[in-house]
Formats: structure tokens, C-alpha cells, sequence
């Protein structure tokens, strides 16, 4: 799925009707920046509504569910802690984002529609990598040798996903820091990947399911949110009308 493009004759000429096109081109929604709690004994470390994640632990959740067809353009996520995403041990230290549809088929080839079931989306699958087999998208994977402060995942700092060059090791995401989630209850190593700049579709239905384990040698808490555009939402008008400034009062 990709972002519609759609052309109109112009044969009013208005600056207004321009105008009119150019707001829906930039429409944005976002979700607000949210404490991520854990909604599920199965979901990690912990019991349900868990929002501090220990060190060595890890913690899942749902980070957004889309409303309508629609286009992830921002993915923030951050730690509430006193040290960086990539303290203590950075290569055990793990974020992942999965793209699961309201049915889905999970690593094992089994069918699946509950989105907090015990096994995790990819299942009890311990042999399988995340994204190897099965039709939900894993749409970020990486350790935490990315989340530098430079790229804003300092202590306390929210940083962007969206675009964010994933690292993973030889081995990749290790086992062992996905496994118990909402992820997987067992998975086998698993590969980075990267969010293109450009952002990732879903469909209206879709659920981005959230996870991640820390080494980072101190408690954290994880805030996440999502900025998204419809997918139908590029316009052209043929010809072009040139937008002229317009008048404005502040509110």
C-alpha cells in the first residue's frame, strides 16, 4: 500500500480551492507522548499495568492501533532515566516494533487474532527469527548501540525512530531479549532493521505492537508516541494555482 496521487482539473483557478488542497496534503495526526505500561502479566517482566522496566528486564505493549488506512511518518520513543538508551551493555539492550493486522498468521504458520495472547505474535516459535516466516511486519528491530544521545536517546531524552539507522551484532537482536513479550514467548535471533525516513503504511486495523529489554544498568521508563498522514492524501491541481499569501489573526 502507498500514498494514493490523485489529479483535478482546476477549472475554478481559486487561491481558496488551492489553499484547500495544500491543507490536505499536510494533514498530520499524532497520538500524545504516553507513559508505555505493560497491559499484561505476558507481556515481560513483571505484572500488568508495570510502566518501569528494571534492569536485564524487559517490558511490551500496544503503541498504537490505526483508526483509519494511514501513513507512519514519526515514531518517538524515549527512556525516563539518568543514563542514555546505550548505556551498561548496548548490544543486550533491544527495540522492537511489529506491524500485526487484526489477523494475522504467526511464526509457527498458526492463525491468530488476539492480540494479547500469551505466546506473542510471533508465537512460541524458538528456531524462527522475527519476520522469517509468518505475515505480521517486523517494522523496527534494533540494539541499543543506535540509541546514542546524539541522536536524542540521551537519559530523559525522546528520540525519533523514524529514519534511525538499526544495529544489531552478527547474531543480531538477541533471543533472549525478545523472548516472554508481546512480541514473542521464543523467537531465534533476529535481524535489524530500520524504519525508512520516509515512515511505513498500515492498514486501518493495524496494531503496532511495542517491546524493550534493557541492560542499560539502571530502571527506566519508556514514553512512545505516533504522527501518522491518511493515505489518500496527495492532490494535484492541473493547472497549478499559485497559493498567494492570505491575511491572518491570531486567535
Amino acid at each position: 500500500m502507498a500514498v494514493q496521487s490523485k489529479t483535478f482539473i482546476n477549472d475554478l483557478g481559486s487561491v481558496v480551492v488551492a489553499e484547500v488542497v495544500n491543507q490536505l496534503n499536510t494533514a498530520l495526526s499524532a497520538t500524545p507522548l504516553s507513559v508505555l505500561t505493560q497491559p499484561t502479566a505476558d507481556a515481560g517482566t513483571g505484572a500488568a499495568g508495570v510502566f518501569s522496566v528494571a534492569d536485564d528486564a524487559n517490558i511490551s505493549g500496544v503503541l498504537f492501533m490505526a483508526p483509519e488506512d494511514c501513513f507512519v511518518t514519526s515514531v518517538k520513543f524515549g527512556g525516563l532515566s539518568t543514563v542514555a538508551l546505550n548505556a551498561s551493555t548496548p548490544a543486550n539492550t533491544a527495540v522492537i516494533l511489529l506491524r500485526v493486522p487484526a489477523a494475522w498468521t504467526d511464526g509457527g504458520g498458526a492463525a491468530a487474532d488476539q492480540l494479547f495472547r500469551s505466546t506473542g505474535v510471533h508465537g512460541n516459535q524458538g528456531a524462527v527469527a522475527l519476520g522469517a516466516a509468518g505475515d505480521y511486519q517486523v517494522v523496527f528491530a534494533t540494539e541499543g548501540n543506535a540509541l546514542t544521545a546524539a541522536a536524542g536517546f540521551d537519559g530523559n531524552q525522546v528520540g525519533e525512530l523514524v529514519g534511525l539507522t538499526a544495529t544489531g551484532g552478527a547474531a543480531g537482536i538477541l533471543a533472549t531479549s525478545i523472548a516472554g513479550t508481546m512480541v514473542a514467548q521464543a523467537a531465534a535471533n533476529s535481524a535489524a532493521v530500520s524504519i525508512p525516513a520516509a515512515g511505513f503504511a498500515m492498514n486501518a486495523g493495524d496494531s503496532l505492537v511495542w517491546m524493550f529489554h534493557s541492560k542499560l544498568g539502571a530502571a527506566c521508563v519508556c514514553v512512545g508516541a505516533v504522527g501518522y498522514r491518511p493515505v489518500k492524501d496527495s492532490i494535484t491541481l492541473s493547472p497549478a494555482q499559485t497559493v498567494k499569501a492570505f491575511n491572518s489573526v491570531n486567535r
